[in-house]
This record gives C-alpha cells, sequence and structure tokens, in this order.
C-alpha cells in the first residue's frame, strides 16, 4: 500500500509538500490543494495540540472505494517518511469500513495501531452523537452527519436507534 506513490506522482502538490519546511506544514498545505489530485473527495485536516488528522469525504454523488482512501492514507505515510526520514510519526489509524481478513499490509504499511469499523462507536458508547463528532475528529456535527448519511444511507440517530436492542 502506498510504497510505490512518491511526490512526482502529485505533480505541484507533491513539490509543495517535499518542500515545505515541517512534516505539519506539508499536512496542512493538502486540504488547499487536493482538488489537484483528486475530483471526487474532500479533505479536511483535523487540529488537536499535538496531532494532526485527516477527514476523507466523497463529493455528493460519488462512491469511493475503501481501498482508494486507503491508498491514500498509505500515500500520505509514505511522503512523511521521505521528508523525516523515518516511519515513526503515525500514532493510530481510524477508519469506518470493514475490518479486511489480513490485516498484514496495513500493519507494515502504517506501523501504528489500526481500528476498523469505527462506526461501532455509535452503537456502543453513551456519548451524544454531537460529542462522538468531536471524539472522532470531525470539525462540527454537520461534518460528521453528512459524511455518515453518505457511508450508511441514513443519520447517526436513527442507525443509533436502529440498533438498539
Amino acid at each position: 500500500m502506498g510504497q510505490y506513490a512518491y511526490p512526482m506522482h502529485f505533480r505541484s502538490l507533491g513539490l509543495l509538500m517535499m518542500t515545505s519546511a515541517t512534516l505539519a506544514q506539508a499536512f496542512e498545505a493538502l486540504p488547499n490543494y487536493s482538488a489537484l489530485v483528486s475530483n471526487s473527495a474532500s479533505i479536511k485536516l483535523q487540529r488537536t495540540p499535538d496531532r494532526l488528522g485527516f477527514t476523507i469525504s466523497p463529493l455528493p454523488g460519488v462512491d469511493i472505494s475503501p481501498m482508494s482512501i486507503d491508498a491514500f492514507f498509505a500515500t500520505l505515510v509514505h511522503h512523511g517518511e521521505l521528508i523525516l526520514g523515518h516511519e515513526k510519526f503515525v500514532l493510530s489509524v481510524e477508519l469506518m469500513r470493514a475490518e479486511p481478513k489480513n490485516l498484514r499490509p496495513w500493519q507494515s504499511c502504517l506501523s501504528c495501531p489500526i481500528s476498523f469499523d469505527k462506526q461501532e462507536n455509535l452503537m456502543n458508547t453513551e456519548l451524544s452523537i454531537t460529542l462522538l463528532s468531536d471524539k472522532l475528529g470531525y470539525t462540527s456535527l454537520t461534518n460528521f452527519s453528512r459524511a455518515f448519511h453518505r457511508w450508511h444511507g441514513t443519520s447517526p440517530a436513527a442507525f443509533r436507534h436502529r440498533s438498539k436492542p
């Protein structure tokens, strides 16, 4: 996953990332220029005091394969390794997709804890949907609700209500 993707494949965006002073600066530029490499998704940066994260949301009416999202994240990891010269900068990865049968490609590429099926949090928590969207790194409840509806065809509240025993 992602090992054959190099900055040159992203043309000006790759050059911008590779000439950034820090990895954080490179990743902060990505959402502003993501349209240069994708016409099917929007990328949003999620920032906390000690972490950066990304949320990828399909554009309205566009289906995105989970493998495309996995490949994108693997490419980011590869770019980060090239910039830093080592691979120990990804702290965790949370994907809202089913866990694959063979985790080895994800584990070898990402070298960090990986969790799948993040939508299960909606059923297995007493957190409000607003707090859950914050915990998952969304900048607003509206962004979380839109992304959730695209993935599941229903609102988070309706999904939670249907899933209760």
